[in-house]
């Protein structure tokens, strides 16, 4: 019914500054999407404690779609999605392949930085970044129906609350 646009803050600590922004030209505060790791719930007892106090049904933790606790907006997009990037980031290991010991239920980027840690493999600064080009070109690539019907649920039930 209206455009929704995902504006990056480059982390939790970066929301407030975006909201205020985002607030001051809409007159009105947007929906924010927050991982439910400890830095995503210290940003949204930020948020609840100042600008929205009195909106706080407008903070969406991302464990509130994916069901896992300590989840991160990463957790929404298949592992399928980032394959590719993930295979980039470890070219140096031999011993394993990530995939085979990559857990859906468990959130994603802990094990990435637990696998790298485990073959002593250095993430370089903004590692999180280039995971995501990579994702959004396979993404380009997809139809609706290379989803799986999972990952579809997850993004309709983040989108409805959108309209609630």
């Amino acid at each position: 019914k209206q455009e929704i646009v995902f504006v990056p803050s480059g982390g939790v600590k970066g929301v407030p500054g975006v909201v205020s922004i985002l607030s001051s030209r809409a007159e009105e505060l947007p929906y924010v999407v927050v991982d439910s790791d400890e830095s995503g719930q210290n940003a949204t007892k930020k948020l609840h404690s100042g600008l929205y106090k009195d909106k706080k049904s407008l903070i969406i933790p991302i464990k509130d779609i994916t069901n896992i606790d300590n989840s991160e907006v990463e957790d929404i997009i298949p592992y399928s999605i980032f394959s590719r990037g993930v295979t980039r980031l470890f070219l140096t290991v031999e011993d394993e392949c990530f995939e085979d010991s990559y857990k859906k239920e468990l959130p994603f980027i802990p094990q990435i930085e637990e696998f790298a840690n485990k073959y002593s493999v250095e993430l370089a600064q903004g590692w999180k970044v280039e995971l995501a080009k990579s994702a959004k070109q396979v993404i380009k690539t997809k139809n609706k129906s290379d989803i799986d019907t999972e990952t579809l649920t997850k993004w309709i039930n983040l989108f409805n609350k959108f309209e609630a």
